[in-house]
C-alpha cells in the first residue's frame, strides 16, 4: 500500500540556505541538491569544499611566493632605512589584530565543537531510546507467546481433568473436552500470530551497535578538533610573545607555523563545508531519502509507519487483531469452563480455570500495553523527529560553526604570516642600524647618539 510522502520534520534556514546553493559537477553542469548515493550527486556536493581548497591553495602558494621574495630582497641601505623608519611598535597593531582574530577563530571553532558533541550525545541518546523500545517490545512479544504455549499445555490439561471427573452426563462430558480443545486451539493460533510479530521484529537492526562507532568515532573528531585548535592558539600566543618580547625568532617561528596553519584552516573549512552541504541535503527531505533507499518490501511497510505517523496502517495491525481475537474466544471459553467447573465442584478444573483466566488477561494487557505503548506510532515518530532534531539542528549548526572558525583561521592565519615576516623584518633592520647612528655622518648631528652629539 503506498502512503505518506510528505515531511513531518521541517528543516531550518540554514539547512534550507544551504540546500539551494547551486552545485556543479567536473564539467561545470548543473546538478540536483537532492541527496542519494550516487556519484553524480558526490560530483556535485563536492563543488563548493573543491572551491574552499582551491582558495586555500591560492592563499598558501601566495604565501610561500611571498616569503621567498622577502628572502632574497637586498637590505636597505641606513639613508633609507632612517627615511622609512616608525616608531617603536607602530607596526605591530596589524599583526596583533590578525594574531586576535586567528584567536576569535579558534574559540569559535571550541564553541561549535561543544554544539556539535551535544547533537551526537542527542543521537546516542535516542539510540539507547529505540534500541530500549525494540528490546522490550521482542522481550514483551516473546513472554506472551511464551503464555500462550503454557495456556495450550495447561488447556490440555484441563481435557483430561474432564475426561476423569465425575459428571452427571456423558454428553456433557464430551461437550466440555470439545469446548476445551476449541479453546487450546484459539490459543494456539494466538500464539502463531504473535510468533509473525517476533519474527518481522527479529529483523530489525541492532542499532546499539552504531551507538558504539557513533561515539568511537566522535571521540576522535572531539580530541583531535581539540588538538589541532590548541595548535592554532600555540601559533597566537607566539605571535603575541614576540610582539612583546620584540624577539625576530619568536615571528620567524610564527610565519613558520603560520604556513600549518593556513593549510589547517584551508582542510578543516573543505571537509566542515562538505559535511554542512551533504547534511543539509539530507536534513531538506530525509523521509523522502529512507522511503526511496528502503526497497525491502519486508522492511518497507514499517519504515513508511515510522516515517509517516498517522497516514499509514501499522505493518503488525492484522497479526495484532487476528490474535485479539482469538485471546477474546479463548477467554470466553474460558469462562464457561470456569462456571461448569465451579457448578460441578470440580476443584482441579476450578483452579485449571481460574488459572488459566489469568494467564490470559495478562496476556491481552501485555498485548494491548506493547501496541499502545512501544511500537506506537505517535512514540516510533516521535524517536525519528529526536534522531532529526540532533542530527539536523545542533550538529548541522555546530557544523557550520566550525566552518566558519576554521574559514577564519585559515584567512587570519595568511595575514598574521604576512604581518609575522614585515614585522619581524623591521626589527631585525631596528637592531643592525641603530648603532650605525651613534657615527654616521649620513645622518644629521641631531640624530647621532653617543659622544658625537654632544661635540
Amino acid at each position: 500500500m503506498s502512503c505518506g510522502g510528505y515531511e513531518t520534520f521541517f528543516p531550518s534556514s540554514l539547512v534550507r540556505t544551504v540546500h539551494d546553493l547551486p552545485r556543479f559537477n567536473r564539467h561545470l553542469e548543473s546538478t540536483s541538491s537532492s541527496f542519494n548515493i550516487t556519484l553524480a550527486y558526490a560530483e556535485g556536493a563536492v563543488s563548493w569544499p573543491a572551491v574552499a581548497i582551491v582558495l586555500g591553495g591560492v592563499l598558501l602558494l601566495v604565501s610561500l611566493l611571498y616569503l621567498t621574495c622577502c628572502a632574497f630582497r637586498s637590505a636597505p641601505t641606513l639613508q633609507q632605512w632612517y627615511t622609512k623608519r616608525k616608531k617603536p611598535g607602530c607596526g605591530c597593531f596589524p599583526l596583533f589584530l590578525a594574531a586576535l582574530l586567528c584567536g576569535g577563530g579558534a574559540g569559535l571553532v571550541f564553541y561549535a565543537n561543544q554544539d556539535v558533541d551535544s547533537g551526537i550525545n542527542g543521537i546516542s541518546s535516542t539510540i539507547m531510546d529505540i534500541n530500549s523500545t525494540i528490546v522490550d517490545t521482542e522481550t514483551g512479544v516473546v513472554n506472551i507467546s511464551r503464555s500462550l504455549q503454557n495456556a495450550s499445555g495447561d488447556l490440555s490439561n484441563l481435557a483430561e481433568v474432564w475426561r476423569t471427573a465425575s459428571l452427571p452426563d456423558p454428553s456433557l462430558r464430551q461437550q466440555l473436552i470439545d469446548a476445551t480443545v476449541t479453546a487450546r486451539d484459539q490459543a494456539d493460533n494466538a500464539k502463531f500470530q504473535t510468533d509473525s510479530i517476533a519474527i518481522t521484529l527479529e529483523g530489525v537492526y541492532d542499532v546499539s551497535t552504531i551507538r558504539t562507532q557513533l561515539n568511537k568515532y566522535d571521540d576522535y573528531r572531539f580530541k583531535g578538533t581539540i588538538g589541532v585548535m590548541c595548535f592554532i592558539l600555540l601559533i597566537v600566543l607566539l605571535a603575541f610573545s614576540g610582539i612583546i618580547c620584540s624577539s625576530p625568532c619568536m615571528l620567524k617561528l610564527t610565519a613558520f607555523l603560520a604556513i600549518f596553519g593556513l593549510v589547517i584552516g584551508s582542510v578543516a573549512s573543505a571537509a566542515f563545508l562538505a559535511i554542512t552541504v551533504v547534511g543539509s541535503d539530507l536534513c531538506f527531505s530525509p523521509s523522502k531519502f529512507i522511503r526511496d533507499y528502503v526497497n525491502d518490501e519486508s522492511y518497507a511497510p514499517t519504515v513508511r509507519y515510522v516515517l509517516y505517523c498517522g497516514d499509514c496502517p501499522s505493518p503488525y495491525q492484522d497479526d495484532y487483531d487476528q490474535a485479539q481475537l482469538y485471546i477474546y474466544s479463548v477467554s470466553t471459553e474460558l469462562a464457561e469452563l470456569n462456571a461448569a467447573a465451579v457448578n460441578f465442584s470440580i476443584p482441579d478444573a476450578v483452579a485449571l480455570t481460574s488459572q488459566l483466566n489469568r494467564s490470559v488477561n495478562s496476556v491481552k494487557s501485555s498485548l494491548d500495553s506493547i501496541f499502545r505503548e512501544e511500537i506506537n506510532c505517535t512514540h516510533l515518530n516521535s524517536l525519528y523527529n529526536d534522531l532529526l532534531t540532533s542530527t539536523c539542528g545542533r550538529i548541522i549548526d555546530g557544523t557550520a560553526l566550525t566552518l566558519a572558525g576554521g574559514a577564519a583561521v585559515g584567512l587570519f592565519m595568511f595575514f598574521l604570516l604576512l604581518c609575522a615576516q614585515r614585522h619581524w623584518t623591521r626589527l631585525i633592520f631596528n637592531d643592525s642600524y641603530e648603532d650605525d647612528t651613534e657615527t654616521s655622518q649620513l645622518l644629521p648631528p641631531s640624530e647621532r647618539r653617543g659622544k658625537d652629539y654632544y661635540v
